[in-house]
């Protein structure tokens, strides 16, 4: 399963597993990540699985990835989204662990 590392402007660092089609990112609340940035719209992009890759568009407005302005970019593994002043790291394939105690003991 792939995630997003979100980078806060205060520092605070947080993973979120991308487990729906389309993930809803921006600073309201009804989005499925919300951002505690002022500089970032309330609707701002998704992310969008469609069964092989992960697409990340825009609601309007132009975003960056990997330093360079994008309405829509397909996602690799290791790409920096800058929202505002926040920053998203796309994991792909990779699982954020919740709960340490629900992970059995490899032996």
């Amino acid at each position: 399963m792939a995630s997003i590392t979100v980078k806060s402007p205060d520092g605070k660092v947080r993973a979120v597993n991308l487990r729906k089609r389309i993930t809803s990112i921006g600073r309201s609340d009804d989005n499925d990540i919300k951002l505690e940035d002022l500089n970032v719209p309330e609707h701002a992009i998704h992310i969008m699985f469609d069964g092989s890759r992960y697409q990340v568009g825009s609601h309007g407005g132009a975003f960056q990835v990997n330093g360079k302005k994008k309405d829509e970019h397909v996602l690799g593994p290791s790409d920096v989204i800058r929202l505002g002043e926040s920053e998203l790291t796309f994991g792909a394939g990779t699982f954020v662990l919740t709960n340490q105690a629900s992970c059995p003991r490899i032996m």
